[in-house]
C-alpha cells in the first residue's frame, strides 16, 4: 500500500503518465482506510495518477494489463515474489511482450532467501533490519512514519530511473529487484561499519551520529 505506490508517485511528480493498476471491488485499500471514501492515507502515496480497475485473475482483466505493458516503459509490482507469475504476468512474460520494458518488483525479503515468501509489513522491516534498535529500546513500540516503506519506494524509485537511462544507451529494458528488508538495511551503513569495523553495538543510548560543537 505504500512501497510500490510511493516509488509510482515519484515517478509521476517528474511528469511520468502514471496508470494504477486496482481491484474493482473497492480498489486500493488505502482508499477507504479510516476516513471516507478517498483517505488522506491514499492521498499521500497516489496523486498525479490515472486508475484502471481491473481483477488480474480474470481473463479479462490479464488482458487489460498486458495491453498497458505494450506500451508502457515501467511497471510496478508489489506482490510476494513468483505471485505474478502465476497470475501470467511475471517478468518473462510481460518482457517477451515489451523487450524495452522495465520491470520492477518490490517484495518484503526479495526472490531467494529462506524468508522469500513471507509478507511484510514497515515494522517488520524496521524490527528485522535493526532499524528500530536505532530508536528504540527493547520496552519501546515502534510509531512515527513508515521508514521501512518508505525508504524502499525512494530506493525502487531510484533504480527504475538508473533503468531508464541505462535504456537510453543499449535500448533494452531490464528486470528490478527491490526489498524493504534490503532497502532498511543500505540506508544505514555507519552502524554496521560501526560494529563490523569497531565493535561499537549502536543502539538509541549510542549514536552513530558524529558530535560536533556549537558555534
Amino acid at each position: 500500500m505504500i512501497t510500490g505506490p510511493l516509488a509510482g508517485q515519484m515517478l509521476a511528480d517528474m511528469g511520468a503518465d502514471v496508470i494504477k493498476i486496482e481491484r474493482p471491488d473497492g480498489g486500493d485499500p488505502f482508499r477507504t482506510f479510516r476516513d471516507g471514501e478517498v483517505s488522506p492515507y491514499f492521498q499521500a502515496y497516489n496523486r498525479n495518477k490515472r486508475s484502471v480497475a481491473a481483477d488480474l485473475h480474470t481473463d479479462v482483466g490479464k488482458l487489460i494489463c498486458r495491453r498497458l505493458i505494450e506500451s508502457a516503459d515501467v511497471f510496478i509490482e508489489n506482490f510476494r515474489p513468483g505471485v505474478m507469475a502465476k497470475l501470467g504476468l511475471g517478468a518473462a512474460e510481460m518482457r517477451a511482450l515489451n523487450p524495452r520494458l522495465v520491470y520492477c518488483s518490490i517484495s518484503g525479503f526479495g526472490s531467494f532467501g529462506p524468508y522469500r515468501d513471507r509478507p511484510a509489513y514497515d515494522a517488520v522491516a524496521q524490527a528485522l533490519s535493526g532499524l528500530s534498535a536505532l530508536f528504540l529500546d527493547q520496552n519501546s513500540q515502534i510509531t512515527g512514519p513508515t521508514i521501512a516503506d518508505n525508504l524502499t519506494g525512494i530506493y525502487a524509485c531510484y533504480g527504475i530511473l538508473s533503468a531508464l537511462y541505462e535504456r537510453e544507451q543499449t535500448g533494452a529494458g531490464r528486470v528490478l529487484e527491490v526489498n524493504m528488508l534490503d532497502s532498511a538495511v543500505a540506508f544505514m551503513p555507519d552502524a554496521f561499519a560501526s560494529y563490523s569495523l569497531g565493535g561499537a553495538v549502536p543502539g538509541p543510548s549510542r549514536a552513530c551520529k558524529p558530535r560536533s560543537p556549537m558555534r
